[in-house]
């Protein structure tokens, strides 16, 4: 037997104390009754109460308490199998590792971040389907599509930043590749999630904005990093720390770019959000994904475990109705 709510089992202690009070009343009762005057006169005074029934009626009371708590702590027998149903989207994530993303506007950097959002977005899927792309100036496919939401998780908290092949930034490529993945023909909704700061040096914000409005996928943007931005920090050829330049010797300083992913998401009737500590906007996210959702999922046999706590209150409550209906006092001839 295994219980949902375990904590109410501390009241089964009190279980014993209130017998143990009930005895030690009824011994008071009987030694009072001793003192006040002649036993044989108080047997006589007291004839028509049931002294057994009252101990009976007090014994009624603690089981049932003692099956109510019971049946508060969620007891369970076993295991039942059912099917369920449930909203199934596929998520395509494109997850930007540039350079860019090891800025440290956000501790410890804009990556680390926006990992963490993707993380936090798996832990969420119900009946979902995932898939991640990396893309800085290319794109590639991490993860095809799957359910297997541990193996996805654990190859995302694996990326390095500049993963891609070429450095750079292209959000078209991003969005192309991430399409490859979909399947117009399936019975499931499609959603593009994009994970970056927003930096596109390659240019062609539109042209991602037309390829996933023309494939019927909105793209949900979750901005990382800050307006006032960060240095990009790098090594040099013996391996010192440095910081990256432009062509002119000038220091880069990488800067969040919301109005671009702004657009993006609204282009495509998707929505904006900002990365955050307490991830509040991935509930948002796919809060808004599934008041839209469509499809559903059928067929995925589940174990639970069978809860039984019904059949404790209901003895219980038995237990109750037979203490109402017994009666301590002995019925007077007619």
């Amino acid at each position: 037997m295994s219980f949902g709510q375990p904590q109410w089992l501390i009241l089964l202690l009190a279980a014993p104390i209130v017998g143990l009070l009930f005895w030690y009343y009824f011994r008071w009762k009987e030694r009072a009754s001793a003192r006040f005057g002649d036993p044989t006169m108080m047997r006589h005074l007291t004839a028509s109460t049931l002294r057994g029934r009252q101990r009976i009626k007090a014994a009624l009371l603690v089981a049932a308490a003692s099956l109510l708590a019971l049946a508060a702590a969620r007891p369970s027998l076993g295991l039942e199998e059912e099917v369920e149903t449930r909203v199934g989207t596929d998520f395509v994530v494109a997850l930007d590792v540039s350079l860019g993303m090891t800025a440290t506007d956000v501790a410890p950097n804009r990556l680390a971040w926006a990992k963490r959002e993707v993380v936090g977005l798996i832990d969420r899927l119900q009946g979902d389907r995932i898939g991640i792309v990396l893309f800085a100036r290319t794109a590639q496919v991490h993860v095809p599509l799957t359910t297997d939401l541990e193996a996805a998780r654990t190859l995302v908290q694996a990326v390095e930043a500049d993963a891609a092949p070429q450095p750079g930034t292209a959000l078209a490529e991003a969005a192309r590749t991430a399409l490859t993945l979909m399947d117009p023909e399936e019975e499931r909704d499609r959603v593009l999630v994009l994970v970056s700061d927003g930096e596109d040096l390659e240019g062609g914000v539109e042209a991602a904005a037309q390829a996933a409005g023309k494939a019927g996928v909105p793209i949900f943007t979750i901005g990382v990093g800050t307006a006032r931005g960060s240095t990009i920090p790098l090594k040099d050829a013996m391996g010192r720390p440095a910081l990256k330049t432009d062509r002119s010797g000038q220091v880069v300083v990488t800067r969040l770019e919301e109005d671009t992913l702004r657009m993006l998401a609204l282009a495509t009737d998707g929505r904006s959000y900002l990365a955050t500590s307490g991830q509040g906007e991935l509930d948002r996210l796919y809060a808004e994904v599934a008041r839209r959702g469509r499809a559903t999922v059928t067929g995925t046999t589940v174990s639970r475990p069978r809860e039984s706590f019904q059949v404790f209150a209901l003895i219980a409550f038995l237990a109750l109705a037979v203490e109402w209906l017994v009666t301590e006092r002995r019925k007077e001839p007619q």
